[in-house]
């Protein structure tokens, strides 16, 4: 359905799948230390390395892990859903069915597949399975530096729920944070990454448009006023990217990424919405825009 020429950065890694298997490009593996296995995210380099090595078609190792990051997402929604049926199944899969979810999960393979790892480990943790969920917590920051922002929220929301839960109860302390994180990008994020030594600090604007981003400045809102609780991990970690995204988009910071982050866990909020009027509301302004979106991919990739 989708040519490969729609997804550039998947091209990018065949390209450097083939650079390992000539031997060249090894010199990222020189001078190993513990930070550079986070800002080379060498756990990435060394898979790539090891399946460039085998007798193995290396599309087909891409698509392998983009099957993976859409199971694991599917799975992750599929389990945070208390009443589950036939129906519901559909909704979600509807709901899937979204340019920004499918370029994330085809293209933007090394952030997804990270994020999906952590996925894994917010399961396992939470099914009280913790000694297992260390390797997968281990392995998330080596796979992409965004590893350690999840993890970073993940722990404040694990601090919050045992020694403050009164700030989960509502539905603002996410959206302040998201606020304050979004400050923090827009005053001190391009010396965090010199300072690591990582490539993103040259990057130019990629911010995304008001237009744009609309429905999700709308969803925020609806979250708000429904007055959602953050009590679950996931919504708190939706609430929090999906307000970081709003923010950065009125600071003409980098918001798609975070949308595309923070969508396994926004989707899910969705089944929190109680009074049908409202989820049918909301669900139909976001397959409305997710058309308008689709409109807009399909053009942008005539233009590449």
């Amino acid at each position: 359905m989708f040519p490969l020429g729609y997804f550039i950065d998947k091209s990018v890694y065949l390209k450097r799948m083939l650079a390992f298997s000539e031997g060249r490009e090894l010199y990222v593996f020189d001078n190993i230390t513990l930070t550079s296995w986070v800002t080379n995210e060498l756990g990435w380099a060394y898979l790539l390395l090891f399946f460039s090595n085998l007798n193995f078609n290396h599309e087909w190792f891409l698509k392998s892990i983009s099957f993976f990051i859409v199971f694991v997402n599917l799975f992750f929604v599929v389990t945070r859903i208390n009443k589950f049926n036939v129906f519901i199944l559909f909704i979600i899969s509807l709901l899937f069915i979204n340019p920004i979810f499918v370029d994330f999960s085809m293209s933007q393979i090394r952030s997804a597949f990270c994020l999906s790892i952590f996925l894994v480990f917010l399961m396992l943790y939470e099914s009280n399975k913790k000694t297992i969920s260390l390797f997968f917590l281990s392995v998330v920051p080596i796979i992409h530096t965004i590893g350690i922002v999840l993890i970073s929220f993940y722990f404040l929301y694990l601090l919050l729920k045992r020694f403050s839960l009164n700030m989960l109860q509502g539905q603002y302390f996410p959206v302040v944070l998201g606020l304050l994180f979004s400050l923090f990008m827009f005053v001190g994020w391009h010396y965090v990454l010199s300072y690591l030594g990582d490539r993103r600090a040259e990057y130019s604007d990629m911010s995304s448009s008001l237009k744009y981003m609309i429905f999700w400045v709308f969803l925020l809102f609806a979250f708000v006023l429904l007055k959602i609780k953050c009590v679950e991990s996931y919504i708190f970690l939706g609430m929090l990217l999906l307000s970081i995204a709003v923010f950065n988009t009125i600071f003409s910071l980098y918001s798609s990424r975070f949308i595309a982050l923070g969508f396994v866990f926004i989707i899910p909020i969705f089944f929190m919405i109680r009074k049908p009027m409202y989820f049918y509301t909301i669900v139909l302004a976001y397959m409305s825009f997710t058309l308008v979106q689709w409109f807009f991919w399909f053009e942008l990739q005539e233009l590449i």
